[in-house]
């Protein structure tokens, strides 16, 4: 997400947060990264859309 930046720390190491069961075939997608991965029935009202990952600040 290169046009998004953290509101908290301004860095532009910005993903957006993926929901749904997660295979291995997408966890190897991802390099084993899963600091942007939210869960399976995350709620919709409050799940944060975006995680920053120099400082691991996630928001809507």
């Amino acid at each position: 997400m290169k046009d998004k930046v953290c509101p908290k720390c301004k860095s532009k190491d910005v993903e957006e947060m993926m929901y749904g069961m997660m295979y291995f075939e997408a966890c190897e997608a991802f390099g084993g990264s899963e600091e942007f991965y939210g869960g399976c029935s995350p709620d919709d009202e409050t799940r944060p859309d975006f995680i920053c990952l120099s400082c691991g600040y996630e928001w809507k």
